[in-house]
Order: C-alpha cells, then structure tokens, then sequence
C-alpha cells in the first residue's frame, strides 16, 4: 500500500512527474515532479533545486525557454542533465551553476535524458518518435551539439540505461515498455507509460502509467548450477565456471554463448563425474539434431534425457546427440529432474529437486511447499511457507537448509547450494559463489533429539 514520504513546495507551477528509487528505505519509490536524488549525496535532490533533508531551494539554473521535463544527477561529476520542451538537452555544472552544454538535433518536446551509468553518454526520448544516444566524452566546458543514431518508434515518455548490460529501456504512449533489442514489451490496454526508472540496488525497473504504477524485472536471477563433492559448476555470463568450495577459486570451464538467444538464460545443468561434462538446455534455433529443447539431464554414463517442453516429448540420447528412445509423459511437464542412475522425475507443480549426498532422501520444492521424501517418494514431512520458497540444499548430517525470498530460514538473497557444518555455500544474484557462515546448533539439537542421538545431544548441549 502507498503512503505519501514527504512533499516539496518550492515549484510554483505544473510539471510531469517523475519516479524515484529511495536507497535503504521502506517506501522504495518516490513520485515527484522531474526530480532525481544524487547517487552518493543522499541529502540532495535535484529538481530544479529542492534540498531532500532541510527542503530548502539551494539554487536555480536558468536556461531553457520550455517545460523542464526530467533531471538527472551524474554519477561521479558535478553535473546535471535536464530534458525540456524547448526541444534540448542541457548540460549544468552544479558547482559553477552554469549551463556547459547544449544538446539540440530533436524536432519536438524532449520527454527524457540520463546520464549512462559507467560511460560519457547520454540517452534521450522525444516525441519525435526517436531515442538518441549523445557522445559527451570530449567533456568541454563550451556548448557541444552533435547527435548519435538509433532506431525510431512512437512518441516516447521516457528512456533509461540499464545499469549492468548494454540495453536501453523505454516507455511510450503506445502502451507498452519496450526493451531495445525488441525480446520483451510489457503491455497495458488502456493506459499510456509515462515515467519511468531503475532501482539503486536491486533488479528492479519501474514505469508509471495512466492507473499506476508497474514493477518488473528483466532478467531470471537464479542460475543454473550442479554440484560435485567439493566443487560448484555453474553458468555467469554465458560461460560454465567452475568453483572450488574449499577456496573459493574458479575458473572458466566453457562458452555457451553460442548456445540459444543472450537473452535467453540456462535453467538447469547437469554434471557427468563419469565423462567430466556438463549438459545444459536453451531455447535455440536450429534443427532437432542442434538441440532445440529446454531440459538436459544426464541419467547414466553415456546417456542423457532431454525434455522438449513444446512437444512434450521426452528424447534418450546418447553422447553423439543420437535419439536412442523417445518417451511421451503421462502428464503435461512444466519440468524434470534426475531420479537416481536410470530414472526421473517428472514435475507437474514442483519447480526443483533436491537430493541427498548419499541419494536416499529429496527435496521437492514448489512455489510455498517443500515435501520431503525417500528415493521411492515416500513421503516423509511437508513444510509451508507463506513467503516464496527460493532454494535448498542438504546439511551434511541429514537435515535440509531452505531459503526464502528474504531468510535462510533466515536468509538473504542467495541460492544454496551446499551446506557443511557452519558453512553454507551459495550463489547470489550476480552468479558469484559466496560463502555463509551460520550458527546450527538449534536445528542439529533437534535432529538429535529426533534420531535419539543422546550422544550427540549431550555434545551440543
């Protein structure tokens, strides 16, 4: 539910309103008109000059002839940028408190500008129907003009950089928020996008339109990953890495690159100690013999099942990627997972499987349930959350670890993937292994006491 933060009222007429992210704070959003707080100097707020703790105007630059429609703080340099009606883009020194530069070459109202957040450039939308990319890497102090290309589209509301990838988001009055490549378009029916930002942190887009507000993410922050004895393979940047538990050390293994769109992520992989190789799936184009499915498993040495999701088939290949069997599932398939040397386990509403080191016990995770059950199925125990179930892996004396969105059953924002002693190992959202160190007496106390290991519960104690 939204609540007013605060308000300013130094402006004296009407202007378009802008979304910002408020770093460490309860209320993450911020709507105001063209505002934008600076990156490192929490206690200023740029919106024509409005000071964010004492609400006090510090100063006011004067220059354009039009509405002034959104500023910006640059990231490192004491400059501002600010879009305007008057069809320009101005460049500010906001400690001189003068105007450097002056971007013209748009033929009507400029909706947007921002400063790239790593390199000298600057993006812009406008209602010519273009989004444009300025080069201001000379960095002179005199008025510099001079238009970089881009394609064309619709009247546009606003334009931003991604901040860890080369993609630019917009949002128009079309109705929809387009990514630049063209992979992705949120659509609302009946209301145009207007303003529209990024969180300081974390993942998170958002975009304002006629009825509201929407919040999204581009990307899957999970990444596939398998382990082995004390070593973690997983896929960052489109390259299999491997990690060394022990020291944290890794190297890169392989480049799948080449394997399906970038914009496409690796949901699963799996790991062959036997033949030392890993399988993964994507969707690719490409005939059937290039491997156009979503699912690989390896369910003995030379041989691995692959699930095509659109088809509902299921393919035994072998290591040539020659067809050997083709099963067709009981039931429509959202996923499938290892089931022991020679089978596997078909997903309907479970999304992950997790097993034991010794293969006797698995984990079935759903959205808010976990089932815990032996290598037949048979169910052992269920556990319900409220909040989403995020990922698990076994301790090594038998108990199961799970985080949440936001706990380890107190936890962060990491996905397990083993767990030894006090250390807990895991992936976090940029796909870098980290290490956690926890203190398990309560859960090992109990599982004791459930095992009556009174040896073991008078060691704890």
């Amino acid at each position: 539910m939204g609540a007013l933060v605060d308000h300013f009222d130094e402006h004296d007429g009407t202007s378009p309103q802008s979304l910002i992210p408020l770093p460490r704070s309860n209320n993450p959003w911020l709507q105001a008109p063209s505002a934008a707080l600076h990156s490192t100097l929490l206690a200023r707020l740029v919106t024509g000059g409005d000071d964010y703790k004492q609400r006090r105007c510090l100063f006011t630059l004067h220059g354009h002839l039009d509405y002034v429609r959104t500023v910006q703080f640059h990231h490192e340099i004491p400059w501002i940028v600010s879009a305007s009606d008057d069809q320009t883009i101005r460049i500010w020194n906001s400690t001189s408190r003068t105007c450097i530069a002056i971007l013209t070459g748009h033929s009507h109202y400029v909706m947007s500008a921002q400063f790239h957040p790593k390199e000298n450039l600057i993006v812009s939308a406008s209602m010519d129907q273009t989004v444009r990319v300025w080069d201001i890497s000379l960095r002179k102090t005199t008025p510099n003009t001079g238009p970089g290309t881009f394609d064309t589209f619709d009247t546009f509301a606003a334009v931003l950089f991604h901040p860890k990838q080369e993609l630019i988001l917009s949002a128009a009055e079309d109705k929809t928020i387009r990514l630049w490549d063209m992979s992705s378009t949120f659509r609302r029916e009946h209301d145009r996008f207007g303003p529209l930002n990024r969180h300081p942190e974390l993942n998170l887009f958002a975009a304002g339109h006629d009825s509201g507000l929407i919040v999204f993410k581009l990307e899957r922050e999970r990444h596939a990953f398998a382990v082995h004895q004390d070593t973690l393979y997983y896929i960052r940047d489109r390259y299999v890495r491997q990690c060394d538990l022990a020291t944290a050390a890794y190297v890169g293994v392989l480049s799948v690159r080449k394997l399906g769109s970038q914009w496409v992520q690796h949901r699963a992989l799996s790991f062959n100690p036997a033949e030392r190789a890993n399988a993964t799936g994507a969707e690719v184009g490409g005939s059937a013999a290039d491997g156009k499915r979503t699912t690989a498993i390896f369910v003995a040495r030379i041989r691995l099942a692959v699930l095509d999701k659109t088809a509902q088939t299921i393919e035994i290949k072998d290591l040539t990627n020659m067809i050997v069997k083709s099963i067709k599932p009981p039931a429509p398939l959202i996923a499938m997972f290892y089931g022991g040397a020679g089978n596997l386990l078909l997903a309907t509403v479970v999304k992950y499987a997790v097993w034991s080191a010794d293969a006797s016990m698995v984990a079935l995770l759903s959205g808010h349930i976990i089932t815990l059950a032996d290598k037949t199925l048979s169910q052992s125990s269920v556990i319900h959350e409220t909040i989403r179930i995020k990922s698990g892996a076994w301790d090594d004396t038998g108990a199961f670890v799970y985080s949440t969105l936001n706990h380890i059953k107190h936890a962060l924002h990491v996905y397990l993937t083993r767990v030894n002693g006090k250390t807990i190992h895991c992936l976090d959202r940029s796909a870098r292994s980290r290490t956690i160190t926890i203190n398990s007496t309560e859960y090992r106390f109990k599982l004791a006491l459930a095992r009556n290991n009174f040896d073991e519960v008078l060691k704890i104690v």
